[in-house]
């Protein structure tokens, strides 16, 4: 995704820093601490993660475009000393085994599995580390198993409402667009931009999500199924 929709995109996303923040407040406070954020995008959250902490951050994603205008922007702001790209996934080679303090995952887990993500992070997680989980409000049960059954305990969670994803974001996106064309951006970015403006008017209440706060309480990982 390139030119003036993802930057219009990055803008909107930042209305949903404050967030962030506020799961990053979430957690106890740590000196220095070894973060990855996974699916991380354009790196709205990894560059909000850079300024809340004086840590390094791992910033992972399998789309070079989105990466290349995280690396723009890294520049820009004097963040390429503390943010090291990785052109992958969760179980990416690059990242280090239990040398994770802090895992970040807004919007991974609904895409890979939320299963599959809670087991990659038990792997890359040191014991006592924090996984923040930012994902859609579905099979809630089924994930709290999950939750358990990898090693980890939940200290807190909140929800973001479809009032919230309209205020901060969508009616944002919908503004902006009308400054656009075909001839400016990609059509069909554009085109797949207002049919998911089309879809949340619809029914709203599929666009709600929910912020996890993870502990990683164990070293071992559960055998197969």
């Amino acid at each position: 995704m390139d030119g003036l929709l993802a930057e219009l995109k990055d803008r909107c996303r930042e209305n949903l820093l404050p967030y962030t923040v506020r799961a990053f407040s979430l957690l106890p406070k740590m000196e220095s601490p070894t973060i990855a954020d996974i699916g991380c995008g354009t790196g709205v959250p990894t560059l909000e993660l850079a300024r809340l902490s004086d840590g390094m951050i791992y910033a992972v994603d399998t789309d070079n475009r989105s990466l290349g205008r995280l690396g723009a922007e890294m520049d820009r702001l004097g963040f390429r000393d503390r943010i090291r790209i990785i052109n992958g996934s969760i179980d990416s080679p690059e990242l280090p085994a239990n040398g994770i303090d802090i895992l970040w995952a807004e919007g991974l887990f609904n895409v890979i599995g939320f299963e599959k993500g809670i087991s990659a992070s038990h792997v890359l997680l040191k014991t006592g580390g924090f996984l923040v989980i930012h994902d859609e409000i579905a099979e809630e049960n089924e994930k709290r198993t999950a939750i358990e059954k990898y090693g980890f305990s939940l200290m807190d969670s909140f929800v973001l409402n479809s009032e919230v994803w309209w205020d901060r974001y969508y009616s944002c996106l919908e503004k902006g667009i009308v400054s656009l064309s075909p001839a400016e951006d990609d059509k069909y970015g554009i085109e797949a931009a207002l049919l998911e403006i089309g879809n949340f008017r619809k029914n709203p209440g599929q666009f709600r999500s929910i912020f996890y706060l993870l502990r990683k309480t164990r070293q071992t990982t559960p055998p197969p199924d």
